[in-house]
């Protein structure tokens, strides 16, 4: 917690103001008894104690009225701390990689990582002076600014960019980075790369090339392996049992995670949930399964089947819970 204008909490040290006036005008005077008036004595007790409550309570509220006005004055507000880079005094040119693959949509911490990513980006655009030179690579946006000393440009790419649901080559992108880097002129060169570290953004024949300059990676999965459940490659085949015709729709599902999973789904037709379904997937693997619809005449639909819920296992991606079909009876479906 950070305050604007800390200033304003010497203001606290007036909540004493109504305790001193109180203790002051609880001064006591003589007492002088009248014979004639001891018998109202004990009703003047009771009244007194009722009195005083009310007193004690006004003087509370007083106090905190001046507490919380001196607080308000002074601008509480929360500090978004994140690590920071040192990247040095001199001149430079930086390109900025940000990983905007699928996965980066997950949350830690409560924070989808590609937020993440973005108050990152804004910190290391602070530490920049006037005279360095920087660029950005999104790969999965497409997006490629080149190192410039224009930082304005930058900031305002990253505010509006979002993670996509593509599966990136931050290898390719690295490289992207370095070729932009080469006509900057200047000899310190640094290469940001922002990523949840996923095995599958790497999983490409690039090799990188010699680089005369520093690449940071920053690791946005906090150490942790990511869990993930989800559906895909559904398969439409016709399918005769019991005399009638049907259609058999199978559906991978998988479990990207180090725990077994107890996987609920719904196959919808339309707006109409018409068959649910459990599959039991292990760790790191997938499994398929098979729903049978009967076949209704002129059917023209769009389906989906869907993970409504797990247990075992943490779903921490719910964009790839959904695998979509069309479905149209006739001479082929």
């Amino acid at each position: 917690m950070s305050f604007s204008s800390p200033v304003y909490l010497l203001g606290l040290l007036a909540m004493l103001i109504p305790l001193l006036i109180h203790l002051w005008r609880r001064r006591r005077a003589k007492r002088v008894w009248f014979s004639a008036i001891r018998f109202l004595l004990k009703s003047e007790q009771i009244t007194r104690r009722q009195r005083r409550f009310w007193e004690y309570l006004l003087l509370l509220v007083r106090m905190l009225l001046i507490g919380v006005l001196s607080t308000a004055l002074a601008g509480p507000h929360r500090e978004e701390r994140v690590a920071s880079l040192n990247l040095g005094s001199e001149s430079k040119a930086l390109v900025l990689v940000l990983d905007d693959s699928m996965s980066m949509q997950r949350k830690r911490a409560g924070e989808v990582l590609f937020e993440q990513a973005k108050i990152i980006s804004g910190s290391v655009l602070d530490q920049l002076s006037e005279l360095d030179q920087v660029g950005l690579v999104i790969p999965g946006m497409g997006l490629e600014i080149l190192p410039d000393k224009n930082q304005e440009q930058v900031r305002k790419a990253i505010k509006s960019s979002s993670a996509s649901f593509e599966r990136v080559n931050l290898l390719s992108a690295i490289e992207k980075a370095e070729r932009m880097l080469g006509p900057s002129g200047l000899d310190s060169k640094k290469i940001i790369l922002l990523t949840d570290l996923q095995e599958t953004d790497f999983r490409f024949s690039n090799s990188l090339g010699r680089f005369e300059g520093e690449i940071y990676i920053y690791d946005l999965s906090g150490d942790e392996s990511g869990s993930n459940l989800s559906v895909s490659q559904i398969e439409l085949s016709r399918s005769g049992l019991s005399g009638e015709e049907s259609i058999k729709i199978k559906v991978r599902v998988n479990n990207y995670s180090k725990d077994r999973a107890e996987v609920y789904l719904n196959l919808w037709l339309g707006d109409e949930i018409i068959s649910r379904g459990i599959a039991q997937v292990n760790s790191w693997s997938n499994e398929e399964k098979v729903f049978l619809v009967n076949l209704r005449e002129n059917l023209n639909a769009e389906g989906k089947v869907e993970i409504s819920s797990v247990k075992g296992a943490k779903d921490e991606l719910s964009i790839d819970n959904y695998a979509y079909f069309h479905l149209q009876t006739g001479e082929r479906i």
